[in-house]
C-alpha cells in the first residue's frame, strides 16, 4: 500500500456524537491531533497527551486559521452539528484553505447527498459544492443512520413499539458509530491522497428494510400513519419518509432515482480484515 499522504489532523466538534467516537478512535490509533472548540466550551486544554487543544471563534477566519497553520494541520475533519452549525462550517473552510490544509472532511455522516434537492441533505452538498470552488479537497463520508438512533427512529423511546410510517420495505444503509469512526481515522491515516483527495466513501454496516430490523431485534413491525408523540413533526419523521422512498442507501442516485454504480457499502473494502458489527436486540435494551 503507498504511503499515507497526511499526518497532521485537526477535529472540530470533538464534543458529539459523531466527533466523540472520532475522537476516541484518533486516540486508540495513537494518532497525535488537534482539537478545535468554541471558547465558551469547558473542555480541558491538555486531555491527553497526544491532543492538544485550542480555544477559538469558528467564525474568526484569522485566529482559526494562524491556528491551523502553527499546527501544521493538513486535515481538518469537521463534525460539528451540520443542523445549528452548518454556517460555521463556511467559515472553518475559509480558515483552513487560507491555512494551507490539504484535505476537509465535511460533517456528513449520514445518507448519500449528491444532488439531494432539498433540506439538511442539499446543505451538506451545497457546501462540498463551496470545497470545490475554493479549491480545497474534500473527503465525503455517507455511513447512512446510526443503529444507535434506531429506537428514537421508530418511536420505541416514547411507548416501546418499532412503529413504520408506510411500508417499510425499502433498504436502508445502517452502520455502528463505531464503525464510521474507525474506518473514518483508518483512510484518513493509511491511504494516499489519491485515494482521499475529493473523493465519496459509501458505508453500510448492513442494508435493511425497516421491517427486517423490527424481525432482527425481536419486536413486531407496528404500521401507522405518523410516529407517536413529538416525533411526528421531527427530522425522524422526514428520515422514515426518506428511507421508504429508497433514499436510505448511501448508494442512492438522486438524478436517477435509484441505486447508484456506487453501490452502499462499496467503501467497506478499504478497510481490510475489519468486522463490520451487526445489528442485534441489545440496540433497544440500552
Amino acid at each position: 500500500m503507498p504511503s499515507p499522504a497526511y499526518k497532521s489532523f485537526a477535529l472540530v466538534g470533538a464534543n458529539g456524537a459523531v466527533g466523540k467516537q472520532i475522537f476516541d478512535a484518533l486516540v486508540a490509533a495513537n494518532v497525535s491531533f488537534l482539537v478545535l472548540t468554541r471558547k465558551s466550551s469547558d473542555s480541558s486544554d491538555t486531555p491527553l497527551p497526544n491532543v492538544k487543544v485550542a480555544k477559538v471563534d469558528y467564525e474568526d477566519t484569522a485566529e482559526v486559521s494562524a491556528v491551523l497553520k502553527d499546527n501544521g494541520v493538513d486535515v481538518l475533519i469537521s463534525a460539528i452539528n451540520a443542523v445549528v452549525g452548518g454556517k460555521s462550517q463556511y467559515a472553518l473552510a475559509d480558515s483552513a484553505k487560507a491555512a494551507g490544509v490539504k484535505l476537509f472532511v465535511p460533517s456528513e455522516f449520514g445518507f448519500a447527498t449528491v444532488g439531494a434537492p432539498a433540506g439538511l441533505l442539499k446543505d451538506k452538498d451545497d457546501f462540498a459544492k463551496y470545497l470545490k470552488k475554493i479549491g480545497l479537497p474534500s473527503a465525503r463520508f455517507f455511513t447512512g443512520f446510526f443503529y444507535s438512533y434506531l429506537p428514537p427512529l421508530v418511536g420505541y423511546i416514547v411507548d416501546q413499539k418499532f412503529s413504520i410510517v408506510g411500508k417499510g420495505q425499502s433498504k436502508a444503509s445502517l452502520t455502528a458509530l463505531e464503525d464510521v469512526s474507525g474506518f473514518v481515522v483508518y483512510v484518513l491515516t493509511h491511504l494516499p491522497a489519491e485515494q482521499l483527495n475529493d473523493k465519496i466513501f459509501r458505508l453500510q454496516g448492513e442494508g435493511l428494510t425497516l421491517v427486517e430490523v423490527a424481525a432482527r431485534v425481536g419486536l413486531p413491525p407496528n404500521h401507522v400513519d405518523k410516529l407517536p408523540g413529538n416525533l411526528a413533526v421531527s427530522f425522524l419523521a422526514q428520515l422514515q419518509g426518506l428511507i421508504e422512498s429508497g433514499g436510505g442507501s448511501t448508494g442512492w442516485d438522486y438524478e436517477a432515482n435509484k441505486e447508484g454504480a456506487d453501490k452502499a457499502g462499496s467503501a467497506n473494502a478499504l478497510w481490510p480484515g475489519h468486522e463490520w458489527k451487526a445489528i442485534t436486540p441489545a440496540i433497544f435494551s440500552k
